[in-house]
């Protein structure tokens, strides 16, 4: 059985519930728009609502939003997504219940480099390693669960070019994803993955999506 994780007061994992979660495509700084959108989804059946942030301008809006929600007694957890951008990263987390980064995009911006060297390989796994520390840090001292994606469409020049499995140890409340479009390929993936990382000593929370 996989571990349970707390992402505010919604339990996912180690016997709970199967949980149900839909993201917003509204403008994140458009406070309103996400607002009406995040209680529609609620009142659907909604038990977690993932919205963008892709910048730091769109991270500090998630309190917005939040204050605005519990104002109209809405408590669901929010989840930031997060690309690219380790500084939106660290603002949501003191913000909201869950952040969704990708440790292969985490700090990448693609440039069109189809090479690296060793020592600029290693020189990236270290700055991405110091900048995922930060991050797993402020979810520690914030309660904030973290959902680690990963799949093909999200992966940096650096991974195309050398694979590398990247662990966050140390932090419990931490969901592995992985996902396909066609369920029958993509149903059994998570579990060869729990399997996997329980050989590893990992444990963690592993979920699958049909998308």
């Amino acid at each position: 059985m996989s571990r349970q994780i707390k992402i505010g007061n919604l339990t996912l994992g180690g016997g709970a519930p199967v949980r149900v979660q839909s993201m917003t495509n509204t403008d994140t700084m458009d406070t309103r728009a996400t607002v009406e959108q995040t209680l529609r989804m609620v009142e659907a059946g909604c038990e977690l609502v993932r919205i963008t942030a892709p910048d730091v301008k769109a991270a500090e809006n998630l309190g917005r939003i939040k204050e605005e929600l519990l104002k109209r007694g809405c408590e669901v957890p929010l989840v930031a997504d997060i690309h690219f951008n380790p500084k939106a990263a660290e603002v949501a987390a003191t913000l909201v219940e869950k952040v969704r980064v990708n440790p292969g995009n985490y700090t990448d911006r693609n440039t069109g480099k189809l090479e690296f060297t060793d020592q600029e390989y290693n020189d990236e796994l270290k700055r991405i390693g110091e900048r995922m520390a930060s991050l797993i840090d402020i979810c520690k001292r914030h309660h904030t669960a973290m959902r680690i994606g990963t799949n093909h469409g999200s992966l940096s020049e650096r991974i195309m070019s050398r694979y590398v499995r990247q662990h966050a140890r140390g932090y419990g409340a931490v969901g592995h994803r992985v996902r396909r479009s066609l369920p029958p390929a993509g149903l059994p993936r998570p579990r060869l993955l729990h399997e996997g990382l329980e050989r590893e000593g990992d444990g963690g929370q592993y979920q699958a999506f049909r998308q």
